[in-house]
Formats: C-alpha cells, sequence, structure tokens
C-alpha cells in the first residue's frame, strides 16, 4: 500500500467589500448579489429539498412532538412581547409559519395543502402558498415544507395568471390575516425561501433582481417580490395535485421552515429549564426522589441516585459513561 505524499495547498480568499453586494441591505433576509451575478441566501442555509427524506404526516402518531420543536422558534425576547400583548412583526410570521404546518398536519383539525394571505386592511388575498409535503431538514435538525408560492400582483394579471386562477375549481383554502406590516416581512422573506432551494435553473440576464439592483426591502400589496425566473421551475410535486394544474406555470418552489432564535444573542431556552431540572431531580435507577436528597456521583457529577443500594446496582452500566466524561 502506498501512501500518497501530502501536498499543502494555499488558499487565498481576497475580502469583499461593500460594493461587490449590491444587494445587501437592513433587512432581516437579505440575499447577497454579486457582479458576476452570483445569489447568496445571507441568514438562512441551502437546501435540496430534492435530497431530503419525505415525512410521512398520516404515520406521525405524536404531533406534539414536531410542535413542541416549533415552539423553540420564540425568543425569550418575542415571548415577553406577546404577553404584554404588543405586536413584532417576525413574531408574527413565525406564528404562521407554526399555523401553516400545524394545518398542512391536522394537528388543528382540518388538513390543508394550501394558504391565502389575507391583508387585514381590505381583506384581499395577496399571496398563495401552496404545500405538497414535509421532509426532514437533517443537517439543522428540523423540519421543512417543500412548498410553491404565487402573487396576485399586475405583471401576473398579464402573464394570463389571473385567469388560470379563475380557471381553478374551488379547493379548500386557509385563509391568514396578516396586517401590512408581518405582510412587509413575508415580501422580504420569500425570495431567501426561494433563493436557498434554487436547483435546476438560473437567473437571467433580465433578471429583475439585477435591473433593480438587489431585492427591494420595502414592498406593498400586490407587488411580487420574487423574479420570474423561477416560475414554473421544478413542479413536479405541484402538478400531482390536479386541481393546481392550471397555476403550474407561475408558481416558484419554496423551502418554507421554522425561523429560529439566534442562541448566542437571544435567550431561547430559559422557559423549559425548570422542566430539565425537574428531570434531573430522579435517581437514575428507580426514578424516584431523594431520601431524604439525591446522591451524585462524586466523580463526573451526573449520576443522581435515591440511595447507595441504587447507586450500586448501576455502577456496572454507569461506570462506562463515567470513565468518557
Amino acid at each position: 500500500m502506498r501512501v500518497a505524499d501530502i501536498v499543502p495547498v494555499k488558499a487565498i480568499a481576497p475580502i469583499k467589500g461593500s460594493e461587490d453586494f449590491k444587494s445587501f441591505t437592513a433587512v432581516p433576509f437579505p440575499i447577497a448579489v454579486t457582479k458576476s451575478r452570483v445569489f447568496s441566501p445571507w441568514s438562512l442555509p441551502r437546501l435540496n429539498l430534492d435530497l431530503l427524506p419525505c415525512l410521512d404526516v398520516q404515520g406521525i402518531t405524536q404531533l406534539h412532538t414536531l410542535f413542541t420543536h416549533f415552539h423553540l422558534e420564540f425568543t425569550d425576547r418575542e415571548r415577553h412581547v406577546e404577553n404584554k400583548g404588543k405586536f413584532d412583526d417576525i413574531l408574527g410570521v413565525k406564528h404562521t409559519i407554526r399555523s401553516i404546518f400545524a394545518s398542512f398536519t391536522g394537528a388543528w383539525g382540518t388538513v390543508n395543502h394550501s394558504f391565502g394571505f389575507l391583508q387585514a386592511k381590505d381583506r384581499n388575498i395577496d399571496t398563495f402558498i401552496f404545500v405538497t409535503g414535509l421532509r426532514l431538514d437533517l443537517a439543522d435538525h428540523s423540519v421543512v415544507a417543500d412548498a410553491f408560492v404565487l402573487t396576485l400582483s399586475e405583471d401576473l394579471a398579464m402573464a394570463g395568471g389571473i385567469k388560470a386562477l379563475d380557471a381553478v375549481e374551488e379547493f379548500p383554502l386557509l385563509k391568514i390575516t396578516l396586517v401590512e406590516e408581518e405582510l412587509r416581512v413575508w415580501k422580504q422573506l420569500l425570495p431567501a425561501f426561494a433563493e436557498r432551494t434554487r436547483a435546476g435553473w438560473q437567473h437571467g440576464i433580465d433578471c429583475k433582481y439585477l435591473s433593480q439592483k438587489g431585492i427591494p426591502s420595502h414592498l406593498g400589496f400586490g407587488v411580487d417580490p420574487l423574479c420570474h425566473c423561477g416560475r414554473g421551475k421544478k413542479t413536479e410535486e405541484f402538478l400531482k395535485r390536479p386541481e393546481w394544474t392550471p397555476l403550474a406555470p407561475f408558481v416558484t418552489r419554496i423551502a418554507l421552515s421554522p425561523l429560529f432564535g439566534v442562541p448566542y444573542l437571544d435567550k431561547v431556552l430559559s422557559y423549559v429549564k425548570p422542566v430539565v431540572e425537574e428531570g434531573k431531580r430522579q435517581c437514575d435507577v428507580c426514578k424516584e426522589g431523594g431520601k431524604p436528597k439525591l446522591l451524585t456521583c462524586t466523580r463526573c457529577k451526573r449520576g443522581t441516585y435515591c440511595s447507595v443500594v441504587c447507586q450500586r446496582a448501576d455502577w456496572k452500566e454507569h461506570k462506562v459513561k463515567c470513565k468518557i466524561v
């Protein structure tokens, strides 16, 4: 057996200046666009939806486990704001995402696959979300919805999309009311959800992101935040529902996922500490409380026992873990 020589490799990575990222603006979910037309979602990881394992929603017998995961979206600051009865646009987006997942899985009763964002001001639908399935995001230990988005806009009408909507027979649609501030955040978020899963297509030289020198940070009702480059691409999952077929040329695929806080910036688990501590106040063997107090392994400080009898009974198994520690 021949061992290959180790050859040192030197990588030169010049630091990019702000002029190289024309679209980097003060928005929560920016997409950086370089001069060479390289698009990079700044705060969301890329996902190849086609490679992620599908989640059998009907086979989930413990949906509460899934939604315990969703509860961890909310930081302590956001929970404090909510408890005070105040509004936060990002908090509203997180609640809407959880509602979409809950409705799709049937956790809250009726199962829905299509959703409409209803503007609170005039009660008109601005955006449609169509969910085709759930997938496991293995890298982030989370779950992601394989979904498609369609925004009602003037350019959609010119392309024939409104006629396609009229041609579709009535299908169940869960309408979710959004205030203007939350709708604005969704307009910033949808391009990032689309870009993070872009595969099988490229942005063209006539992409509106390029002509606008980036993705606008302030988009109102009736304005499509997405470019047209991804319309009608990778719609195989979408076409599995015949009633949606007329809309296939006008939808864009997105990876819809929960939005978690950044642990080193926001506390996100303090409200579950009492539950964790309660679990630690049990004997590792008999699961009873201390007599009168629990004993702790003097070496690893992790094993807890109600008595010397239980500690001795557990020593054969515990000593392996204790050595590792």
